[in-house]
């Protein structure tokens, strides 16, 4: 795994209002919006594990598509016009994934990262493999002999383009059969009972 990016995880945590309060209005207002509790929790863990990693004076911004990061300026309480003014500044960027009652913060002051996490017993239906595989990947899915190892591929395949498409920011409506991974820096680990998928810009 790469030396540069560095990961932290929770179990979901019971939400504590007063922990709450010093969230940002985005992720107060997502609180707000959910109904389930778990899906609460989830939301809640994610902004504990983003205030753990906030550089101290950091303020936390969002790219155009929603994706956050944390810039220390050095100018508290001051907007900053556009991101062309933030090219020299330190930043911090991180992607939180969550499944089967864990929650990842991954992230790196040196380059962008997307991340996905799946529990290794989520079964994936081989229709996804028209939208999420390439030709070349489609060849050596059908190769495999075994439905087990066959699930446990696409799962990781699945990860790894996921990771992909929240490193550019392009959400779930992006046609995953279009990701050539060579074209990236995917690290995939075993961790938690599921598959970790970490992906970054070729440097």
């Amino acid at each position: 795994m790469d030396e540069r990016i560095k990961i932290i995880s929770s179990d979901l945590l019971d939400i504590d209002e007063s922990v709450v309060s010093g969230f940002d209005e985005v992720r107060k207002g997502r609180l707000e919006r959910i109904k389930s509790e778990e899906q609460r929790k989830e939301v809640y863990t994610s902004g504990v594990l983003i205030e753990q990693i906030r550089p101290e004076g950091a303020e936390l911004r969002y790219e155009k598509n929603g994706k956050p990061y944390f810039v220390n300026n050095g100018l508290a309480g001051q907007k900053l016009m556009s991101d062309e003014n933030v090219k020299n500044i330190s930043e911090r960027y991180f992607n939180i994934t969550h499944s089967s009652g864990k929650v990842i913060c991954v992230w790196s002051d040196d380059v962008k990262v997307g991340a996905d996490f799946e529990s290794t017993e989520r079964i994936i239906s081989p229709s996804i493999v028209r939208r999420l595989c390439t030709e070349k990947e489609k060849e050596y899915y059908n190769k495999i002999s075994s439905p087990q190892e066959a699930n446990q591929w696409l799962l990781m395949l699945y990860t790894e383009k996921e990771a992909v498409s929240k490193l550019i920011g392009s959400g779930i409506n992006m046609n995953f059969s279009n990701i050539n991974l060579d074209e990236y820096c995917v690290e995939t680990k075993n961790i938690h009972g599921g598959y970790l998928s970490i992906a970054s810009y070729k440097q």
